[in-house]
């Protein structure tokens, strides 16, 4: 989406993600928070199911 829309003024946000820096950034951002969504569920959550 931010490829085909950034800087043509179809929406603000998108226009945000104007520069390909920045349009790699929402990939390594989305991936860090997928890696920290997967160790909190692996060390914080599973084990408490496990132990039952």
């Amino acid at each position: 989406m931010a490829s085909l829309f950034a800087g043509k003024g179809t929406s603000e946000v998108i226009d945000v993600f104007d520069t390909p820096v920045k349009r790699w950034l929402i990939l390594v951002v989305a991936i860090g928070l997928s890696a920290i969504a997967h160790m909190v569920v692996k060390l914080l959550v599973m084990p408490k199911y496990q132990a039952r």
